[in-house]
């Protein structure tokens, strides 16, 4: 307690002494009675009251410094606040977004410089009301942008739109607007709304740009004589019109791959390095991109196509994807299988010349000198054929030629083994990996089959008939070391044996 309610009491215990002394002074006892019980009743009734007071005082001072810490809160959360408005303020001026707020119940719609910037307006042209921005909206965009903020207010949900603004100079400005409810009465009616205008004209304007552009690569896309495909590496996903021109039964992609997993379905084999094949499914793509002259050989049906294949990766809208163009090369590429052929094939018995020969021997002797396998060559030359030309004459000798070369051709084992025209009535047989007495079978076989045609040339005694002499060189490059000089070399020689032996013979040399 306080120095004042000590103060009281002392003087309430002074006062009841004098009262009680005083009227045992004057023997007016019952009356000393009678003050002391009214002090004691008086007593407990002020020693309540001071205790209640107590208790109050001591509330009270809790009571304070409660507020007191409470008020120093809210100064600081106020604190706060104001330095988060004044940094919100400095994004909303440093990002050079326009600010607005509208009061829906009045009307009333304040926005910030930067809005009037956007618009080149002065503060004094505006109302600072709906009608600011309504009437300078484009008419064609009222349509669409009420709705979605009848939406934000109805749903509470926060909204964004592109609409144009007409300028001080009468031309349209093309904003995205964005806001949301902020206040609601007790009803759940909306009160206000806030958000924020930006310009974006400049990201229009290049959308128009880029949408000419992708225009303008559509119909180049479309119109393309070549076969366009675009793809992600694991499907197609489109094509151009011409690819359909080709494969005319799909009328859509969508279509094509239910009964194509790849355009690559469709490759054929071609022993070319250049060529792209079905069993490269997998990479074919990066091959054509790594070979700029890639091919495919395409056989759809009853129908084959040559086509250049040029690939290239490309960057659209985020995503990595594959352009390849398809060029169809056919007539170039029968018009150069005809001039290979007539520059390879002998135009009297069809069959490989020695222009051929040349290439051929130098590449099957390297792959059997790398694989350490067996190479045989076989020379054979026809009996006593100036003879026949002479007898005969030359248009039988062509015919005969002809037949016989057609004999060599039904004889070939392998796809591998090669028959060539050396030169007048001399041939060539050349066969890899074949071990030396098969390689003896497989001449005499030749020989056989010529003598089973059965040309009447009544100056080969004593046989009669057309003849074939064979001079065959094996090689074992498992076991040997040969120049390729003389592997024709020895086989010239076998078969200056067999001419020597009385022809329709098989001689050899063995290199092993």
């Amino acid at each position: 307690m306080n120095r004042k309610f000590y103060f009281i009491a002392l003087m309430h215990v002074a006062l009841f002494l004098l009262c009680v002394l005083n009227a045992f002074y004057h023997a007016h006892y019952a009356i000393g009675l009678l003050i002391a019980i009214l002090w004691i009743v008086l007593s407990a009734f002020f020693y309540r009251w001071l205790k209640h007071y107590h208790k109050t005082i001591t509330l009270n001072q809790i009571l304070d410094k409660k507020v007191k810490a409470q008020t120093q809160k809210l100064d600081h959360l106020n604190g706060e606040l104001q330095r988060y408005n004044k940094k919100l303020s400095n994004v909303i001026d440093g990002s050079n977004v326009g600010y607005w707020d509208w009061e829906l119940g009045t009307d009333k719609y304040y926005v910030n410089e930067r809005w009037l910037e956007m618009l080149k307006l002065q503060r004094s042209s505006v109302t600072n009301t709906i009608k600011d921005l309504l009437n300078r909206l484009h008419p064609i965009d009222k349509s669409h942008i009420m709705p979605k903020i009848t939406q934000a207010i109805d749903e509470d949900v926060h909204f964004n739109v592109e609409y144009r603004l007409m300028d001080k100079n009468g031309e349209y400005v093309w904003i995205e607007a964005s806001g949301a409810v902020i206040g609601r009465d007790k009803e759940g009616n909306a009160l206000r709304l806030s958000g924020t205008h930006q310009d974006i004209s400049k990201r229009k304007s290049l959308e128009r740009i880029r949408n000419k552009n992708r225009e303008y690569l559509n119909i180049l896309f479309d119109n393309n004589p070549n076969i366009i495909v675009v793809s992600n590496a694991h499907e197609i996903l489109s094509t151009n019109h011409q690819f359909f021109r080709y494969f005319p039964e799909f009328s859509s992609i969508k279509e094509f791959k239910k009964h194509y997993r790849c355009i690559c379905d469709l490759f054929e084999f071609v022993k070319d390095s250049h060529f792209l094949h079905s069993s490269k499914a997998n990479n074919w793509i990066s091959e054509a991109i790594a070979n700029p002259d890639s091919k495919v050989l395409i056989r759809y049906k009853e129908n084959q196509y040559y086509f250049k294949v040029i690939a290239s990766l490309v960057k659209f809208d985020g995503e990595l994807l594959y352009i390849v163009t398809f060029t169809d090369i056919t007539q170039q590429q029968l018009l150069q299988k005809k001039l290979e052929e007539i520059s390879t094939i002998d135009e009297l018995t069809a069959i490989y010349n020695r222009r051929h020969f040349n290439t051929i021997f130098k590449e099957e002797y390297a792959k059997a000198k790398e694989m350490q396998t067996s190479l045989s060559f076989v020379m054979m030359d026809l009996d006593n054929f100036k003879l026949y030309n002479d007898n005969y004459g030359h248009d039988k000798g062509d015919i005969v030629l002809q037949s016989v070369a057609k004999a060599f051709k039904a004889s070939l084992k392998r796809s591998g083994d090669y028959v060539f025209r050396l030169g007048g009535e001399e041939f060539g047989l050349l066969f890899r990996n074949i071990d030396y007495a098969h390689s003896i079978e497989y001449a005499n076989s030749m020989r056989h089959n010529v003598a089973q045609l059965n040309l009447e040339h009544l100056l080969n005694k004593p046989y009669d008939t057309v003849t074939l002499s064979l001079g065959l060189c094996y090689v074992d490059f498992a076991s040997d070391e040969v120049e390729l000089k003389d592997i024709y070399h020895y086989a010239d020689q076998a078969l200056y044996e067999s001419k020597s032996n009385g022809r329709n013979v098989v001689s050899s040399w063995r290199l092993d």
